[in-house]
């Protein structure tokens, strides 16, 4: 699991935890072929769509689950317990 990071208290903290965020996603992109971007990918779901499609969705989805864990944890609620595993999609 990746280190928790401290919740940014300034607008300068956050600016700089999102460019830090920024530079780890440029990294991971970095590494792929170029055409992979442009290939149509099958989800378990039978859903399809183009692969920097399903990076964006994936990042910006991301971030909903960051605003919602910091909420829990502003009500007092956080850590949750362990849920039950999941069975795989289509399954």
């Amino acid at each position: 699991m990746a280190p928790r990071v401290a919740t940014p208290t300034t607008k300068e903290g956050l600016l700089n935890l999102l460019q830090a965020m920024r530079t780890q996603i440029e990294t991971l992109i970095e590494h792929l072929p170029s055409h992979v971007l442009e290939q149509t990918i099958s989800l378990p779901w039978d859903e399809r769509q183009h692969t920097i499609d399903a990076f964006n969705q994936n990042i910006g989805h991301g971030m909903l689950h960051v605003g919602q864990i910091h909420g829990i944890r502003a009500c007092g609620g956080f850590p949750l317990p362990a849920e039950e595993p999941k069975p795989p999609r289509g399954k």
